[in-house]
Order: structure tokens, then C-alpha cells, then sequence
């Protein structure tokens, strides 16, 4: 009996894996000679990527920023980048501009985009609207920014440094009316210093 469960346990652990990718959204990105398509993949908190060599030549995905990935890809094969956290499949969990490129051709650029969710879009004032970031709270060794534009303001201010996946922004009977925008971007430890996605796609929200 001891002997069956520990022969069971792999294949478990791989079930549940599989089941975690298959429950989200897979976007897909062809390796052509010498250029992926499309250049940026825009996708969802929690979307995963394959990338499929569709050209005559070996080519790779290689990221060294706030998420990294180095993976080869054969002619005619694939490569699902997963983002496995503690076991979990995570994808491409957090907000922000996540770039790459093919280590073997100069120029071969691509990227990934993945924008901050705003609920509701609008509403009066006295709404308290909810600003997402991220599917899961930071991992060991990353964090989250988060910038703010106010209604009829062109500058971008910090407006959180977290681990937490999501906050809300309370409005009042005093707060101005106009259009707020909100944008994303990972942060990964390296044990010197902090490397950064780039910030995601604005979304906005507008106070009534």
C-alpha cells in the first residue's frame, strides 16, 4: 500500500500541473526567420505563452528582466513558458512590459503585454473602484509597483509599492471629476539590486 502512493504521488503532482495550464488561457507567438508574430502579445493576468518554431532555423525565447526564461526551440517545436511558483503554474502573473528575444539572430525582438484590470470603469463620486495588478500576491524576491495619473494631470506619480496583488482607489464627495489612470510594472531581486518589467498599458477609470 506505502509502495502504491509513492508511485501515485508523481503522477498527481503532474495532473495537477496540467490541469492548473489547461484552466487558463494559452496565447500563442510563431518564431518566423527572423521575427516573432505578433512583435507584443497582449494577454491577461494569469495567460500563459507558446511559442512555436515556425522558420527553417533553431531560434529561442530568452528573457533576463523581472521574469526570466531561456528555452531553445527547434524547427516544427514549442515551448509553453509556465511561470511555476512553489510548485504552480503561474503564466504570466502580474502586470507590466515583459521583453525577450532570440539569443541566436541580432534584432529578434518580441514582447509580452500584460495591462492592470480597473473595476468599475466609472462611476460617481463616493465610488470606491477596484485596481488589479496581479493574480497572486508577490512572491519571495518580487514586488509591485504601481503608478497614478490624476484626472487632467500628464504626470505619472508612484502610487503603491507592494507585494499585494490588488487595492482600491476610495473616492469622495471632494474628489475631482475626470479621468484617472493606472499602470503596472514586476520587480525581481537579484540580490544587488531591483530588475524591472517595463510598466504595463494605461487603463483608466473616470470619477462622474
Amino acid at each position: 500500500m506505502r509502495r502504491a502512493w509513492i508511485l501515485a504521488a508523481p503522477v498527481l503532482a503532474l495532473t495537477v500541473a496540467t490541469s492548473s495550464v489547461a484552466a487558463a488561457t494559452v496565447r500563442s507567438v510563431s518564431m518566423m526567420d527572423n521575427f516573432f508574430s505578433p512583435l507584443t502579445r497582449t494577454m491577461i493576468r494569469g495567460d500563459f505563452v507558446r511559442w512555436t518554431n515556425a522558420g527553417t532555423v533553431t531560434h529561442s525565447t530568452t528573457s533576463t528582466g523581472a521574469l526570466r526564461w531561456d528555452k531553445t526551440v527547434l524547427r516544427g517545436s514549442s515551448y509553453l513558458y509556465t511561470g511555476t511558483i512553489a510548485g504552480v503554474a503561474r503564466g504570466f502573473f502580474a502586470a507590466g512590459i515583459f521583453p525577450y528575444f532570440c539569443k541566436f539572430h541580432i534584432g529578434m525582438l518580441g514582447r509580452v503585454s500584460v495591462p492592470v484590470g480597473t473595476s468599475p470603469s466609472s462611476g460617481p463620486r463616493g465610488t470606491r473602484f477596484t485596481i488589479r495588478w496581479a493574480t497572486i500576491t508577490a512572491p519571495t524576491g518580487y514586488r509591485y509597483q504601481v503608478q497614478k495619473r490624476n484626472a487632467g494631470s500628464t504626470v505619472w506619480a508612484l502610487w503603491r509599492t507592494t507585494t499585494a496583488a490588488v487595492a482600491s482607489f476610495a473616492t469622495s464627495s471632494t474628489t475631482a471629476r475626470g479621468t484617472y489612470y493606472f499602470r503596472a510594472r514586476l520587480q525581481r531581486w537579484t540580490g544587488t539590486a531591483w530588475v524591472s518589467s517595463g510598466y504595463s498599458a494605461a487603463r483608466s477609470i473616470s470619477v462622474l
